[in-house]
């Protein structure tokens, strides 16, 4: 996790171009006073001490809470905060009227490549409003957009976005709500703990929570959810809550866990070959080949339709390169976990 720091934020000012008023009121959004949020029907606020920006994020329902989790375990996000300033929104309405109101809704987002401002809702409230009040709020195939909004934050040089909260998935959330406290207790993993995480992964790619302490016996299982949370072992939050440490995957790096996320999607595509009609007692496997790691890798999938098939994927980040070509087949059920090596007939079934 990275901490905000308001030098890099006036040196982003220069290289984003940041307009003078804009910087003034993103400025003065960190000295005005918090919205007061009274609870109701619609609103449970709550106040979350926030790590990253070393202050209070003021959040008015679960939606809000959620996306909070969300800035502060994403490192792409420098800093956050919520209801930072106003706009003045002016724009015609039905019938040709004018319609004038304040926005100060939602999140200022600053990234390194762009601020933006974020208004969260759900998929179901955002159809609503499109039906009721199409002037502003419409729909583009699988993206919502507000002109208004967009027109008068792009005067500013920042970006307007409507986020949804189905985005989060709700294990992901559960995870983010229990590791937090973990980073505002400002707890910090031992150095001796990184480094046998990282020779225990310099043989594997992936592998489970459970196995992962198995292997690492001498540690408190506290010294591995700081690590999650902090980010020093990458980890699909997704895959299942954190305490079901034998569901609960962790890689050994960022790009690692992308090609597993890729192969894994690849089981919801293939329903529709279950027509096929193969036998059911056939597990699907998949064997995984990591560029440069000299590492290689198999899991199944128990649950997945029984069909042959190939899938491959690349991944170029930061200057590396990372490679998963995926072996589809049929083959007799057998009990494998995450990290069992590639056995003589995969070898001769497979062919990279």
């Amino acid at each position: 996790m990275n901490v905000f720091s308001v030098d890099r934020l006036y040196e982003l000012f220069d290289e984003l171009g940041v307009p003078p008023a804009a910087r003034m009121r993103i400025i003065d959004s960190f000295r005005r006073p918090a919205r007061d949020l009274q609870p109701n029907r619609a609103h449970a606020p709550m106040d979350m001490p926030c790590p990253k920006m070393e202050m209070t994020i003021h959040v008015a329902n679960a939606i809000e809470r959620a996306a909070a989790n969300d800035y502060l375990f994403d490192d792409d996000v420098l800093g956050y905060l919520d209801s930072p300033f106003e706009l003045n929104i002016k724009y015609m309405g039905r019938g040709g009227k004018v319609v004038r109101f304040n926005w100060s809704q939602g999140f200022l987002v600053i990234t390194s490549s762009r601020i933006y401002l974020d208004e969260w809702f759900t998929l179901d409230s955002l159809n609503k409003k499109c039906k009721r009040n199409p002037t502003r709020y419409q729909r583009e195939d699988t993206v919502f957009r507000c002109p208004p909004l967009e027109e008068a934050a792009s005067k500013l040089g920042i970006t307007y976005r409507i986020r949804i909260a189905e985005e989060i998935d709700v294990t992901t959330v559960r995870n983010r709500n229990f590791l937090r406290s973990y980073l505002v207790d400002r707890e910090s993993a031992p150095s001796s703990f990184i480094r046998e995480v990282e020779a225990y992964f310099n043989g594997v790619s992936f592998t489970t929570l459970e196995e992962l302490q198995e292997a690492l016996p001498k540690y408190k299982l506290d010294d591995f959810h700081v690590a999650l949370a902090e980010g020093r072992i990458a980890a699909d939050f997704s895959s299942a809550f954190v305490c079901e440490k034998h569901r609960f995957m962790v890689f050994r790096d960022i790009e690692s866990r992308e090609v597993y996320r890729d192969a894994y999607q690849l089981e919801r595509r293939l329903p529709a070959m279950t027509r096929l009609g193969l036998e059911s007692e056939h597990r699907l496997w998949i064997s995984m080949f990591f560029n440069g790691g000299g590492n290689r890798s198999a899991f199944f999938l128990p649950t997945a339709p029984r069909i042959d098939a190939v899938y491959a994927r690349s991944h170029r980040r930061s200057g590396t390169s990372c490679r998963a070509n995926v072996a589809i087949f049929r083959r007799p059920t057998r009990t494998v976990g995450p990290g069992f090596e590639a056995s003589q007939e995969m070898r001769r079934k497979w062919k990279p």
